[in-house]
């Protein structure tokens, strides 16, 4: 018997209302012990003793719908996805499905273990799963789950999850589904995957979320002009190309004479020094015409 559950065991033979932290505890040492059953049950007589003061567990039982069991269990997987343990976050979130509905964290966590271990079959599965289900639900609300509603954090796990098996196509859908719930393009997690399908050949893409950004009133990152450029350059589309360059000279970033120097090296597969020097024509063009006006 280890040192926290005979300790536990103590306090409840003194009649000591074992607090939420000791349930956390308990719970996290049945699970490395391999004792998930017991792991449950002490879940469950935390919530028939009304344990719920601590800060954490009140953000938790805030939520809609939420309950201390699916809580514990996508916690479990998160600290085996964190750890490593791949075989041991599948094992789990099957287990968790014979005791609970899975909510929609343990689905997003899924979803990323999935993506991150060339899993993207299951993902896939998992993904279309999870939308039957809000289907389902927006049809027969008294039947359905409303916790398995897909989120932003779904939306970006399962575009994690196409890039990385470059299954272009569908990222194309996952993204377009995104977009028409709603949800808003964020430059920090999506721009680096657009530009990844932008050179597998979904230029149209990366191009829809440019006029989002700035429909937002945003600027976008020197990236999106950086790939636009190069992109436009490619198909000897050199207009284009310029008025990006020149509509950067307006950007709050200044790109420097190196940067540009290093883009078009690495671009060298992309682009020829051909393309360059057409594309230098154009831009001293643009600018004399903006000189005479």
């Amino acid at each position: 018997m280890t040192l926290s559950v005979s300790f536990f065991g103590n306090m409840k033979t003194s009649g000591e209302v074992p607090k939420a932290i000791t349930y956390k505890v308990l719970g996290r040492t049945f699970w490395k012990e391999g004792k998930v059953d017991e792991a449950v049950e002490a879940v469950r007589d935390m919530e028939r003793r009304g344990v719920i003061r601590t800060a954490s567990v009140d953000k938790i039982r805030s939520l809609p719908h939420a309950r201390p069991l699916e809580f514990t269990f996508t916690g479990m997987i998160k600290s085996s996805m964190d750890g490593g343990h791949i075989d041991d976050c599948i094992c789990i979130f099957e287990y968790m499905k014979d005791h609970c509905a899975p909510n929609i964290g343990a689905i997003n966590t899924m979803l990323k273990v999935y993506g991150r271990n060339d899993m993207f079959t299951k993902a896939k599965v998992l993904f279309d799963e999870v939308k039957v289900a809000k289907a389902e639900f927006c049809a027969t609300p008294e039947s359905g789950n409303s916790s398995v509603v897909p989120d932003m954090y779904t939306y970006n796990s399962m575009l994690e999850a196409s890039a990385s098996a470059q299954q272009w196509e569908y990222f194309e859908r996952v993204y377009r589904e995104m977009i028409v719930h709603g949800y808003q393009l964020d430059q920090n997690k999506h721009l680096s995957l657009l530009v990844k399908a932008s050179r597998a050949g979904k230029l149209h893409l990366l191009e829809h979320a440019f006029d989002l950004v700035l429909e937002a009133g945003e600027i976008p990152y020197p990236l999106f002009f950086f790939e636009l450029v190069i992109q436009a350059i490619s198909q000897h589309n050199y207009e284009r190309a310029a008025i990006l360059i020149n509509a950067m000279a307006y950007a709050p970033f200044q790109v420097t004479v190196k940067q540009w120097t290093n883009l078009f090296k690495e671009s060298e597969n992309r682009i020829s020094h051909e393309n360059l020097e057409r594309l230098l024509v154009i831009v001293m063009s643009h600018q004399n015409q903006q000189f005479l006006v």
